[in-house]
């Protein structure tokens, strides 16, 4: 399934990010700090979410990372991946013991469909039926992250090798 829009509210350095366009293959370039590895790292974050990882991976990054200027600024995080026929969005909070749980889940294809509420993880795999077709096209995605590879970038240094 190819993604049409993506929504990002409240995500690490990304206040709101209101459906975005994309294609088959995406390239990301702007100066740094200008959120690109923030957008990439959503996918990881949503990759979590499909993994059932979210609750470790939440306490790992720590939620004041995670939320847009931290707990004191932003109360969730809201994510919404438009596939056309198939839609799909979350809206994460803190716990106070100090993880990211689902407050909302819900599915789209021809109306919305509630998934879960107040889950530690996703209760995707729950309703196949619904979601079946979501859960397999968000199990695909691929990022590619390539970093710094100016001429002043640390990997293009002289270095001491050693032989042994």
């Amino acid at each position: 399934m190819k993604i049409n829009t993506i929504t990002i509210k409240n995500y690490k350095s990304i206040n709101k990010l209101d459906k975005l366009p994309l294609t088959n293959i995406n390239i990301f370039v702007g100066s740094n700090g200008a959120g690109k590895s923030n957008l990439i790292s959503f996918f990881k974050l949503l990759n979590k979410i499909i993994e059932k990882q979210l609750k470790p991976y939440s306490i790992e990054q720590g939620i004041d990372n995670l939320l847009y200027f931290g707990l004191k600024h932003s109360k969730f995080i809201f994510g919404e991946i438009d596939f056309g026929n198939n839609k799909y969005r979350f809206k994460l909070k803190p716990a106070n013991e100090g993880f990211l749980f689902i407050d909302e889940e819900e599915s789209y294809f021809n109306s919305w469909h509630p998934i879960g509420r107040a889950n530690e993880e996703t209760k995707l795999y729950e309703n196949k039926g619904v979601c079946g077709s979501l859960i397999e096209a968000l199990k695909l995605w691929k990022i590619y992250h390539f970093h710094d590879t100016g001429s002043t970038a640390a990997v293009k240094q002289y270095c001491q090798i050693a032989i042994l």
